[in-house]
């Protein structure tokens, strides 16, 4: 009796462990949109601290916005530049306002950067260095 109590068990505890089924892949998948491609972002800190950004490609024209926040949250500034597909690849590069540069606290300085309202990255550094 025992001996098939614990065939039913392990038969019951073999048949929980299949692998799920995995559906095939459509064949209709949708498209996947171009993006504005950066394929290198650092800070530059000496005077005053600047984001250089390496821009790839660009699917269509648009504003590249870099917005810069000081370490507490709070915005300290934002400045634009207009891309267009036929300027790429090309570095652009962002330097933190000198008119900001009056607040300066401790901590981690953050850069959001977004095109035509898209979220391309985010850079941050620490602040003074």
């Amino acid at each position: 009796m025992r001996t098939v109590a614990l065939a039913v068990g392990l038969l019951l505890t073999v048949a929980a462990c299949r692998p799920l089924y995995l559906p095939p892949v459509p064949a209709d998948l949708p498209a996947i949109e171009d993006r504005l491609r950066v394929v290198r972002g650092e800070f530059l800190v000496a005077a005053r601290p600047a984001l250089q950004l390496s821009v790839e490609s660009a699917p269509e024209e648009g504003w590249l916005v870099v917005q810069w926040f000081a370490p507490a949250g709070d915005s300290l500034a934002s400045e634009s530049v207009r891309i267009r597909p036929d300027d790429v690849p090309r570095d652009v590069t962002f330097e933190l306002p000198e008119d900001a540069m009056s607040d300066r606290v401790n901590g981690r300085l953050r850069a959001v950067v977004t095109f035509n309202e898209s979220f391309v990255g985010q850079w941050d550094t620490d602040w003074p260095q």
